[in-house]
């Protein structure tokens, strides 16, 4: 009788294992609608005292409501259900629970802490794990890898994952992964292969009968826009609101299908319906907590207004876009984690695990040193240059008219530019000094051992260098040049203020007249020759 109970029981835990099995591979588009059953999933499980398959069945719940909007609630339900799983040493768990911290992360535009989970994610899974649930977590491992600007190792990700679906079947993962190739693809600037993935994508669905779910209309449309389609573009993503769930979906997906809704209705001077697909984004970034598309929504609106020759409101929103970008920015600094600092198990992390901390700490573009880099490294600098009384300067280093060689020549020839100045900015520095890119035609240079006029005296030569460089085979002949902003700490010696100094001499330097270096008036051994970018106080 003893053994019939186990028998009995041991059938129903088989059962249940079976069907979260189910639930984990779920298409995209059907998991909010999971809750219910996941809930009843827990429940049986609980009755078996079976631990790890009520933390399985809550984590499809969390994955349900975060779908659904309730991202602060999901996120509770994840940390708990990982904690447990390192507590316990389940690895399962704890790959499935670092997969969906990925995916609720990268939705808050924390791109560096995402892929610390996606990374953690594959590397947890064994050799028997089903190939659906693999095959999930190399796409979220894609997706966040092309979210910090390495397309050509995402989009391999993903064509080996095609590979495998089309092998196994599996038509809505395969549908979800040429999604993917379309918009890495778009956001790496191939807009032909973009629109040529999406429209494969519409065409298997339309073929095996699945609506697209509001991720996938929004890259269609997306890459009909930037193909210069947007009257098709504007007739898809309409077309798809009336019948898409507004409930439901992908947290941000719904919110984007609406702003390159906007952005379509712009391209056809559609200016009033433009603003009202703004204000319903905006309504929903609100109500979801999406910060990182809110910011876009004040992007595009003052383009609107620009559109309008509302000047003075494309102004103001111009204002509360760079108020927005740099809150998020701060927001992703204070609440990250350092990058995959624990020890890989498996030969591919051990492989990986520099590359992926080398990408979140780099440009993808010139392979300088990032932002992120900056605010890790530059107080750790300053506080030594004050404790050891050694000399410390930086430099910032603005290209001039920069955005004539894009308008004039194309931005494939300014990208070449950043990436010929980056080798020469790192190729002149001294030992223990680093070069950053912080965005656009701005870079840092960071110079420990230097004082002000070493650090003058470097500017110019870099200077020089530029004007000798021959730049036929880049811009065609058009001359590069640069002006320099150069700074060293005073008390009190905080990063914001020795960067703000630094600022401030930049613009002097632009003012001036640009191509020059500018310091205190005190640095340096006297004005450079005339033409040759002298300094200015």
């Amino acid at each position: 009788m003893r053994n019939g109970r186990r028998a009995k029981r041991a059938g129903r835990l088989n059962a249940l294992r079976a069907e979260l099995d189910e639930l984990e591979s779920l298409p995209h588009e059907h998991r909010a609608d999971a809750s219910a059953r996941a809930h009843a999933a827990e429940e049986r499980a609980r009755e078996l005292g079976a631990v790890d398959l009520q933390m399985r069945a809550q984590l499809v719940q969390a994955d349900a409501i975060a779908r659904r909007g309730r991202t602060a609630a999901s996120a509770r339900i994840i940390r708990e259900v990982n904690r447990w799983a390192q507590e316990y040493g389940h690895r399962y768990l704890l790959a499935r629970s670092h997969r969906h911290l990925a995916a609720l992360i990268r939705t808050l535009g924390d791109y560096p802490t995402s892929l610390e989970h996606a990374v953690r994610a594959v590397e947890l899974l064994d050799d028997d794990t089903p190939p659906k649930v693999r095959i999930d977590h190399d796409l979220m491992l894609a997706i966040t890898l092309a979210r910090i600007g390495d397309f050509d190792t995402a989009l391999a990700r993903c064509r080996s994952a095609l590979h495998e679906a089309d092998r196994q079947g599996f038509t809505d993962l395969h549908i979800a992964l040429l999604n993917n190739v379309s918009y890495m693809n778009y956001m790496a600037g191939r807009t032909g292969d973009a629109l040529a993935a999406a429209r494969e994508m519409a065409a298997r669905a339309t073929a095996h009968g699945r609506p697209l779910n509001p991720t996938f209309v929004d890259t269609l449309g997306r890459a009909l826009l930037a193909a210069g389609n947007p009257r098709e573009a504007a007739g898809v993503l309409e077309a798809a609101l009336r019948r898409i769930d507004h409930h439901g979906g992908e947290p941000d997906a719904l919110a984007d299908c609406l702003l390159t809704l906007a952005e379509a209705r712009r391209a056809l001077a559609e200016l009033d319906l433009a603003h009202g697909s703004l204000d319903e984004c905006e309504t929903l970034c609100e109500a979801r907590g999406l910060a990182e598309v809110r910011v876009r929504v004040h992007q595009e609106r003052a383009a609107l207004y620009a559109a309008q020759e509302r000047y003075r409101e494309a102004y103001e929103e111009h204002r509360r876009f760079y108020a927005a970008s740099a809150a998020l920015f701060t927001s992703e600094r204070d609440g990250r984690a350092k990058i995959v600092q624990a020890v890989f198990e498996t030969a591919e992390a051990r492989r990986d695990r520099e590359r992926f901390r080398r990408l979140s700490l780099h440009d993808p573009l010139t392979g300088l040193y990032n932002r992120r880099y900056v605010d890790e490294r530059l107080p750790e600098l300053l506080v030594h240059a004050a404790r050891d009384a050694t000399p410390l300067a930086v430099a910032l280093a603005d290209l001039d008219h920069f955005k004539r060689i894009n308008d004039s020549l194309s931005h494939e020839t300014g990208d070449a530019v950043l990436v010929a100045v980056a080798g020469i900015l790192e190729a002149s520095m001294p030992r223990d000094g680093f070069a950053a890119r912080l965005g656009g035609e701005e870079f840092l240079l960071v110079l420990p051992g230097l004082d002000e006029p070493a650090a003058v005296a470097l500017c110019e030569r870099i200077r020089q260098l530029l004007h000798r460089h021959d730049w036929s085979g880049v811009t065609g002949g058009t001359p590069v040049t640069a002006s320099f902003g150069v700074a060293v700490p005073e008390p009190p010696a905080t990063q914001v203020a020795l960067l703000r100094r630094a600022d401030a001499h930049l613009y002097a330097a632009k003012s001036a007249g640009r191509d020059r270096v500018v310091s205190d008036p005190a640095a340096g051994s006297g004005p450079a020759e005339p033409g040759a970018g002298r300094r200015a106080a």
